[in-house]
């Protein structure tokens, strides 16, 4: 059966329809949907979230330690603050000192140190001789019983020790600021003319 020249152009056109209906078809399944307003909200939940562990991230991995203030304080949490921030800074960070603070005895100017929890004492307590001595002595590094906290004593505190001068007092101090403070006190032996037997003398008078 021989085809006509107008039976061709009639199998031409309805060819091309279908595959224009196809490409149609084909473009409108791919093209991209709008997002609604609930998927939309859900994306910049998304994105903040992940800046926030970002930061969280940046902080914690950069030069900052993390501390506790509580007591007669405003603000009483725990905070990331920059290695080598002293308690002022903490203190100021953390809405400042209520009425009843006892600041007296306190080391403004003291380096903090990584997880250290700092106690602002009640003057009312203090004067009772219960709590607020309590806070006040813990803030100097040095306890009720007399033992000597390595990682919050200053270096006058540490030259009470014996066997410990001005000079190992401050290798103590560079030592804690340098490794984010003790972990043992048997770390103490680290340190240059640390040996057995000043070790010996000062474990039992000595913690972290």
């Amino acid at each position: 059966m021989r085809i006509t020249r107008k039976e061709k152009l009639i199998g031409i056109v309805i060819l091309l329809i279908v595959l224009t209906l196809i490409a149609g078809i084909y473009t409108y399944i791919n093209i991209p949907k709008p997002l609604s307003d609930k998927e939309v909200e859900n994306m910049f939940v998304e994105e903040d979230s992940k800046d926030n562990k970002a930061t969280a991230t940046a902080k914690n991995n950069g030069g900052n330690i993390v501390v506790e203030i509580k007591g007669e304080i405003k603000r009483p949490e725990v905070y990331i603050m920059e290695k080598g921030s002293i308690i002022k800074d903490l203190i100021s960070e953390a809405g400042g000192l209520t009425e009843k603070a006892d600041t007296k005895n306190i080391n403004l100017a003291k380096e903090l140190q990584n997880h250290e929890c700092i106690v602002i004492g009640n003057i009312d307590n203090k004067a009772q001789g219960s709590e607020g001595s309590l806070a006040s002595s813990s803030l100097s590094g040095k306890s009720q019983d007399g033992i000597i906290n390595i990682n919050t004593a200053t270096e006058a505190e540490l030259d009470t020790l014996p066997g410990v001068g001005k000079v190992m007092a401050g290798k103590i101090i560079e030592y804690r600021e340098k490794n984010g403070g003790f972990k043992s006190i048997e770390e103490l032996k680290k340190i240059d003319r640390v040996g057995e037997g000043t070790f010996d003398k000062l474990k039992d008078k000595i913690s972290i």
